[in-house]
């Protein structure tokens, strides 16, 4: 029976969502915040984490019908939990995420409701469509700036009352963010459009199969833009190098596998996106390290080794 929530709740991709909120908030607290509120790191990591299980929730409960069909294997799908235990399990997941995020500044709670509002979007009616990558992108994205939050409200700096932390954001800050989602968007773009062939239904429906090859160059040459202004603004620029190009090392290697095969279908897919999800990890903590240095990236990094080790047991797509 715990599998079964394991499974529903895709615990290894948990651990995919703390590193997004770390990146947020050392790339921003770089010479905006005295020292480290380990509260609000927890209190943002916590949040961030329910609301992604609540979306992984409610994305099974959307698509039961099929799932029956093309993973009946999965908890809704064969019976083992009700689905009326899932609707609760979800409300009591976005709930106590957007409760946790009130605790915090006024855009933290703005953004949570927003991840809330898009998340459920994404499951109902756009995961089918062509802005599906788009959105999760956007989706992914959207939970680094969460992880920034606490260190500077947004909202609340437009107020003439207010002026603690605008500046500073503002001119030291913003730039980091912005590269650091904008990495985040093209990695988790990327994988989104992967992903919609990881099952054999979904591989049959297409006449022509994915050109890995084009996709991988438009991938790597992004990433090397990437790559040229982290290294021009964050402050630990050899550490940020080493950490980024492991990322790009295995993210190479993964898809060269592939591409020498010539032919690939569902399966090769399948594990493209289980590692990339993976992979998310190093991109952040590149991030995480280049800004505050190796003892947070590896902080970061570190939660790949549970992420690999549940995976095994644990299916994550």
């Amino acid at each position: 029976m715990l599998k079964d929530y394991f499974q529903l709740f895709r615990i290894p991709n948990l651990f995919t969502v703390p590193p997004d909120i770390l990146g947020g908030y050392f790339v921003t607290a770089i010479n905006t915040i005295p020292s480290i509120n380990y509260y609000n790191l927890l209190l943002l990591s916590f949040s961030s984490v329910c609301l992604y299980i609540g979306g992984l929730i409610t994305n099974d409960l959307l698509d039961v019908e099929k799932d029956k069909a093309e993973r009946p294997n999965r908890p809704l799908s064969s019976g083992r939990i009700k689905k009326s235990t899932a609707v609760l399990l979800s409300i009591l997941f976005f709930g106590l995420g957007v409760f946790l995020s009130l605790l915090l500044t006024l855009t933290s709670t703005v953004i949570a409701f927003f991840l809330t509002f898009m998340i459920l979007l994404y499951n109902y009616k756009l995961k089918d469509s062509l802005s599906r990558p788009y959105l999760m992108g956007g989706i992914r994205s959207l939970n680094v700036i969460y992880g920034a939050s606490s260190n500077s409200d947004f909202l609340n700096a437009f107020n003439p009352n207010y002026s603690i932390g605008y500046n500073s954001f503002f001119n030291n800050s913003s730039i980091n963010l912005v590269i650091l989602t904008v990495a985040v968007f093209i990695h988790i773009f990327t994988l989104t459009f992967l992903s919609k062939r990881e099952t054999m239904e979904e591989d049959k429906s297409y006449k022509h199969p994915l050109n890995l090859k084009k996709i991988f160059i438009c991938y790597v040459c992004l990433f090397l833009i990437i790559i040229f202004l982290g290294h021009s603004y964050l402050p630990n620029k050899l550490i940020f190098l080493v950490f980024i190009g492991l990322f790009l090392l295995l993210v190479t290697m993964l898809f060269f596998n592939r591409m020498i095969k010539g032919k690939h279908g569902y399966a090769d897919i399948l594990f493209l996106v289980k590692n990339m999800i993976i992979l998310l990890i190093v991109l952040d903590s590149s991030f995480v390290a280049g800004s505050s240095g190796i003892y947070f990236g590896i902080i970061s990094i570190g939660m790949i080794i549970p992420c690999v080790i549940i995976g095994k047991k644990v299916q994550m797509t």
